[in-house]
């Protein structure tokens, strides 16, 4: 779960972050108040991962039959 976290937290991070450098962000909204949402978002996703154990788990990995 810690890579799958670290990954989704990356990605999020990534795509404001570039298209905010790449000026995509022109609108007179504040592009941190919708940055700092979108970070809370995700700390919600993670808490429902730790209800849900295994839920994310590939086949033949932690949880998962492998395949035939």
């Amino acid at each position: 779960m810690t890579v799958d976290a670290v990954r989704g937290l990356r990605s999020l991070l990534h795509g404001p972050l570039a298209i905010e450098a790449a000026g995509g962000f022109a609108l007179p909204q504040d592009p941190d108040r919708s940055y700092r949402r979108l970070v809370r978002s995700h700390g919600e996703v993670l808490r429902s991962w730790s209800r849900e154990p295994g839920a994310l788990s590939a086949p033949g990995r932690s949880g998962g039959p492998a395949p035939r």
